[in-house]
């Protein structure tokens, strides 16, 4: 009762738009319909839905998968089957008026395009996985295991190739295609055979039992709504790039990497010394199937992070449901969003699991080599984002706790936690390395306050003030009573945090406190979120909630170990259908955070009132399947994408841009500079109480040709004494080019102002 008082209380402070719903100052259209054809989108959901949920219940194929054979016959007629189904599908539309989908053959080309080119790069990365992990024999106890790990250790081993392509000035779009090519030449050699004849071993089936004597409750709810959600997932995916983040640097850095075909450090940009493991597998991505295969690459990493979910619980039985821990992980809204753009997060939240996995398998075993895997799991990761730091401290920290639970000395305990240590850093070492040749800062631009940062055009204490400025408004104030409501705060009100998980976290994992017995394998993974969590609440992160999908994996296992908690409680009671209630209102929520429903996770408002960044709130299935074009769909979502395709094809290469906004530069081929960096500085902010003169001195030192500006910001520049954004130089020194009504492009004149 007490639980159920509680859940109410979180559902009710999470789904603030419903109390306004229920006062008449909102209408259901406009919370379930705003969006124009938002209706079509939830009836294919549930139509979709309904499929999938008729075919978990009715069908015993994924326990065919499970069985002694690889593919057995009914698998065959049953993918034949999906196969004709499929090419039916695509017959019959392709057969419908070009006036209904104009574009389809646009869509087609450049989808077929993006998943080989991603199939081609993550079967590379399993040849060269699996040929790795061949000297360590025994090891696996059953293939998803071994698939899961070599996946990772191979896609690691892609970064590290390219990054050794990249020194000797190889990284270029033909070199990364051959060297691909070679790699999915000799998997289908040597690899595939052996995985075609491999025969399921008794292990298998002993992880795939079930639960105890019963079966999984609501085992097919939840398949279903996990597979709706990487299908939503996909569909997002498949969609060209329109996210901030992705345009600017996850994208943009490989784009120029490979055009180089050597490292590339811009002095103006920060982000160009940040680690780039997984930036680097998305330029080998873009070389063979352009940027939509990248996207494709961070989708994988949001089904293979699910895997590892599943193995995680159903390997060290913490007595829960492993396809509700994967339903709860694939539909955090925030973590779908991951899904659909070529960001890294998702990448991390792999490695990171990955890293724990095997740390779990080390202490059940006691075997060295996965302490080995588990170290480079956490190489890669350190490789992938400095957030990885992080996880490399609650890991060496947690592996010293274990060895003195486990009676070893201080001695052996701290060699144990310090060649993981050391083994991590030596991995990602390069990445560091250079960051500190080139900007005395091993962290750049991170701890700027200790270890500075040089040359002074790359970043200064203005710069750096900005940065914070940024990183601070996200959240609370750092007090010690808003510390201990961070889980209250970062659920009910994640607008604050710029992500949203949903509220089941919150609801199902408390729940665990009422466990009469704890395994080693609870206490490891409450050790880990606890420690990760309580490091990203210091002041020397950022309270950005996206930061906390890394451990959104063991979170999710938690609450479906806090699920199976209140199972059996509700058994104990022997509440008529309780279980059937909990499992209804479980799936609804889950359901809730799929895009058509994210306006009910808004806090009411516009801006920091309450409107959620970082979520998915429509699925882009126009362009995917082409009713819209790539160019139309991009000029919608990407507001300064028609300012620069007039600037890649009116401007000559020379050209240099300051730029007043960002978000758009892999759509960009021109040499450009943003006005917040160091570099910029005396030409913009530096200039504030300075004449026209001065102002146009600073451009010409820094070889700016136009200047690009955005219009939603110019009277906000204005009023802040930006000489700049005035007309009175805009009119004496400029010549304007290119006008839309989101952008403005002006040409500096190089003769005398006009009087």
């Amino acid at each position: 009762m007490l639980w159920a008082i509680g859940a109410l209380l979180v559902v009710g402070a999470y789904y603030k738009v419903l109390w306004r719903l229920f006062e008449g100052n909102i209408s259901i259209r406009e919370v379930f319909f705003s969006g124009g054809h938002l209706s079509l989108s939830i009836l294919s959901l549930f139509a979709a839905g309904l499929i999938l949920l008729l075919f978990n219940i009715t069908t015993r194929q994924w326990r065919d998968l499970s069985g002694t054979r690889l593919f057995s016959r009914r698998s065959w007629i049953l993918l034949v089957a999906a196969l004709s189904l499929v090419t039916v599908a695509l017959f019959g539309v392709s057969r419908l008026p070009s006036s209904v989908f104009p574009f389809i053959e646009e869509a087609a080309v450049r989808n077929a395009r993006a998943l080989f080119g991603c199939a081609a790069v993550l079967f590379a990365a399993f040849t060269l996985g699996r040929l790795a992990l061949r000297a360590p024999g025994g090891l696996f106890e059953d293939w998803k295991e071994e698939f899961l790990f070599a996946m990772g250790l191979g896609l690691g081993c892609i970064s590290l190739c390219s990054l050794a392509m990249a020194l000797a000035g190889w990284y270029n779009p033909l070199s990364v295609q051959c060297v691909i090519g070679a790699l999915d030449l000799l998997g289908i050699a040597l690899v595939l055979p052996k995985i075609l004849k491999a025969k399921r071993d008794s292990a298998l089936k002993q992880l795939d039992r079930p639960i105890g004597d019963q079966p999984e409750p609501g085992k097919a709810i939840w398949k279903t709504i996990a597979a709706l959600s990487a299908l939503i997932g996909l569909i997002g995916a498949l969609a060209p790039e329109v996210e901030y983040d992705a345009l600017w640097y996850h994208l943009w850095l490989p784009k120029l990497w490979l055009q180089a075909g050597r490292p590339v450090d811009l002095v103006q940009e920060y982000i160009s010394l940040y680690p780039l493991n997984l930036e680097l597998i998305f330029g080998v991505a873009i070389a063979i199937g352009g940027p939509i295969a990248a996207k494709l690459i961070h989708y994988a990493c949001f089904l293979l992070t699910g895997l590892l979910v599943y193995a995680i619980v159903r390997r060290f039985s913490l007595g829960a449901g492993p396809w509700l821990a994967v339903a709860l992980f694939l539909t955090a809204p925030t973590v779908l969003w991951e899904a659909t753009t070529a960001y890294a997060d998702l990448g991390l939240a792999f490695y990171g699991t990955l890293f724990v996995y095997a740390l779990l398998r080390y202490a059940d075993s006691q075997k060295h080599r996965w302490l080995l895997l588990a170290a480079i799991a956490m190489g890669f990761a350190l490789g992938t984002k400095h957030l990885a730091l992080l996880m490399l401290c609650s890991g060496t920290l947690g592996i010293f706790v274990w060895g003195r639970m486990q009676k070893h000395t201080i001695g052996r305990s701290f060699g144990l936690a310090f060649t993981f240590f050391l083994i991590g850093v030596l991995l990602a070492s390069p990445w560091y390395v250079r960051s500190y040749a080139a900007s005395g800062n091993p962290f750049f631009p991170d701890l700027y306050s200790i270890f500075g940062a040089t040359p002074p055009e790359r970043w200064s204490a203005a710069v750096e003030n900005g940065l914070l400025k940024f990183k601070d408004h996200f959240g609370d104030e750092r007090t010690l009573g808003n510390f201990f409501l961070l889980p209250w705060h970062v659920t009910t009100s994640g607008y604050r945090f710029g992500a949203t998980f949903g509220p089941l976290f919150l609801i199902l994992v408390p729940p665990l406190l009422l466990r009469r017995q704890w395994t080693l394998t609870n206490r490891a993974l409450v050790f880990c979120v606890t420690l990760y969590a309580v490091m990203w609440a210091m002041p020397i992160s950022s309270f950005q909630g996206r930061f906390l999908v890394p451990i959104l994996p063991l979170t999710a296992a938690l609450a479906a170990a806090g699920f199976a908690e209140l199972s059996q409680g509700i058994s104990e009671t022997k509440l008529p259908r309780g279980k059937s209630i909990l499992i209804i209102f479980v799936s609804v929520i889950m359901l809730l955070n799929l895009p058509p429903f994210i306006s009910l996770h808004e806090g009411g408002g516009q801006g920091w009132g309450g409107w959620l960044t970082h979520v998915m709130r429509k699925i882009p299935a126009r362009v995917v399947f082409g009713e819209t074009g790539e160019e139309d769909y991009l000029r919608k979502n990407v507001p300064s994408y028609a300012a620069w395709q007039f600037i890649n094809t009116s401007l000559p290469d020379s050209a240099r841009i300051l730029t007043f906004g960002g978000g758009d530069h892999f759509y960009s081929d021109r040499n450009r500079l943003w006005s917040e960096s160091a570099m910029a500085f005396p030409a913009v902010w530096g200039a504030v109480g300075q004449d026209q003169n001065h102002t146009r001195d600073a451009l010409r030192k820094l070889n700016i040709t136009h200047i690009l500006l955005e219009n939603s910001r110019l009277e906000k520049d204005r009023s802040a004494g930006l000489p700049i954004s005035r007309r009175e130089f805009l009119e004496s020194w400029c010549v304007p080019e290119y006008q839309d009504p989101g952008y403005a492009l002006y040409r500096i004149r190089q003769n005398d102002p006009v009087e």
